[in-house]
C-alpha cells in the first residue's frame, strides 16, 4: 500500500495527535511541496510540527532546506558525504553545500540509470559489502561501457566529494 496523506490530512493529525509530529514525502515535485506544505502549517502551535523531510535521496537537499526542508532519508552508499553537506547548510555554508552538491551530480544522474547497482558499487569500494550481486531479477547490472563510464565518474568524485 502506497498511501498518500495531503496537506490538510497532516496539519489535523498534527494538531490532534501528540506522537505525529513530522511529515514525510517524496513524491514528483517535492520543493513546490515543501513550501505548500510550510503555509499549510505555519499557523499550528509551537512545538505541534517538528519538521518535514524529503525521501528524494538528498539529491536535491541544498533547494530542500532553504525551503524548509528539516531532514532527508539518504541512501546508504552517500550517507556521510549527505550528511556532510547538510552539516554545511545547518553553518549556513550554502555555497559550499551547493557546490559539494554540484560535484555529486553526474554521480546523481549515472545512478537514475543504474540505481541499485551504482549503490552496491559504491559500497563494495569503500569495503562496507564484499560482493554486489542480487536476488532481484530485474535489477539492472553494469555491461563493460557502464562500467568503464561509472569508474571515470567515481574515480573523479571520490576526493571531491568525500566519496
Amino acid at each position: 500500500l502506497n498511501a498518500v496523506i495531503g496537506r490538510e490530512q497532516a496539519k489535523f493529525l498534527l494538531s490532534e495527535f501528540e506522537n505525529f509530529q513530522y511529515y514525510k514525502d517524496d513524491s514528483p515535485g517535492i520543493q513546490v511541496e515543501i513550501t505548500k506544505f510550510m503555509e499549510t502549517v505555519k499557523n499550528l502551535p509551537e512545538g505541534m510540527f517538528k519538521g518535514f523531510f524529503t525521501g528524494t535521496n538528498g539529491n536535491d537537499m541544498h533547494d530542500d532546506y532553504l525551503r524548509g526542508a528539516t531532514g532527508f532519508m539518504p541512501g546508504l552508499h552517500l550517507a556521510d558525504s549527505k550528511e556532510a553537506g547538510w552539516r554545511l547548510l545547518e553553518a549556513g555554508e550554502y555555497s559550499k553545500a551547493l557546490e559539494m552538491q554540484m560535484k555529486l551530480t553526474p554521480l546523481y544522474c549515472f545512478e537514475r540509470l543504474y540505481q541499485l547497482d551504482v549503490c552496491k558499487q559504491i559500497l563494495k569500494r569503500r569495503g562496507v559489502i564484499f560482493n554486489t550481486k542480487s536476488r532481484r531479477a530485474n535489477m539492472t547490472v553494469f555491461n563493460a561501457p557502464a562500467e568503464k563510464e561509472f569508474n571515470r565518474i567515481y574515480d573523479r568524485l571520490k576526493t571531491a566529494a568525500q566519496l
